[in-house]
């Protein structure tokens, strides 16, 4: 990792797209991609009213974050880290990020050296149908894919996202033994 360059790591729960990266699976956002000539289409992340979503990003020692949320008229505000933490080669900018009810935008981050853009975020009322997928990773910092999970932030607010689903309970088949 160069000193100006950030990182957003894959285990986020907001979808980051490398807009510096020449892989096309890095590069592209959902509703970009194509495969055998088929445009992906229309995708947006969705969140319930009063979701706190965090956010981190990992940065060179010397770079300049500035994290920026666009609504669909493409007004933009700026949002401060909530958190950082040091470390001997690189930081870890946190932020609680706090969407309104109805708010659809996405986010860019950016340095010197990186620009990262994020998938269409929605915020909703609660809806009963959408399961709750959470993730963690309680290794040390080396080996957390680009996150850090023991932060007091990351500890209090999981990885979460919200997800069209129906949770069903198989029987056993013929079989009673694997």
């Amino acid at each position: 990792m160069e000193t100006t360059e950030i990182i957003i790591s894959k285990a986020n729960a907001i979808r980051f797209a490398n807009r510096n990266s020449d892989d096309p699976f890095e590069a592209l956002l959902s509703c970009e991609e194509s495969y055998a000539s088929k445009q992906a289409g229309y995708h947006e992340q969705i969140w319930f009213d009063g979701d706190n979503i965090l956010l981190q990003i990992k940065a060179g020692l010397t770079a300049t974050v500035v994290l920026t949320k666009y609504d669909e008229d493409l007004n933009d505000s700026v949002i401060t880290a909530d958190n950082v933490e040091t470390y001997a080669t690189f930081k870890v900018y946190e932020y609680l990020l706090d969407l309104k009810l109805d708010e659809y935008v996405y986010f860019v981050a950016t340095s010197e050296a990186s620009e990262w853009r994020s998938e269409w975020q929605r915020m909703i009322a609660e809806d009963t149908s959408m399961m709750l997928l959470q993730w963690t990773n309680l290794d040390d910092s080396s080996n957390t894919f680009e996150s850090d999970y023991l932060t007091t932030l990351a500890i209090a607010n999981v990885n979460y996202m919200r997800l069209d689903g129906e949770m069903v309970n198989y029987g056993l088949g013929s079989e009673s033994t694997i």
